[in-house]
């Protein structure tokens, strides 16, 4: 790992991302997933879904739910993972009030994570 990754990762870790296993499916190449980490921290991953499930485009939400679900998957975020998961099966489902109340349980650990992105060190 790089110099000050270590850091970095113990503090993602501490906030619930399982960046062991996915350094290892990155290759072992943590620059690569640090870049994919700071990109995840720099966009905004719920409002298009709250738009489209307000919106009853259940095409549309069921796409961008697993546009975050693939996302969450990919970096590690196995909780959320799971939790995206709950979501497609109630969009998928015709729940979207479930899957809306599951996505804003979510959010707040999202935010989390990608505060604790920003604000360590990790160049």
């Amino acid at each position: 790992m790089g110099k000050n990754f270590d850091t970095f990762f113990d503090k993602l870790k501490r906030v619930g991302v399982n960046t062991d296993k996915t350094i290892d499916r990155f290759g072992g190449l943590d620059e690569l997933y640090v870049k994919f980490l700071v990109e995840f921290s720099n966009t905004e991953r719920f409002g298009e879904i709250y738009s489209a499930i307000e919106t009853g485009d259940s095409a549309k939400a069921e796409m961008c739910a697993h546009k975050l679900k693939g996302v969450l998957g990919n970096l590690g975020m196995d909780e959320l993972f799971a939790e995206a998961e709950l979501v497609m099966k109630d969009l998928r489902s015709g729940n979207a009030a479930q899957a809306e109340q599951r996505l804003r349980t979510m959010q707040p650990k999202v935010i989390e994570i990608q505060q604790a992105i920003k604000e360590t060190p990790h160049d």
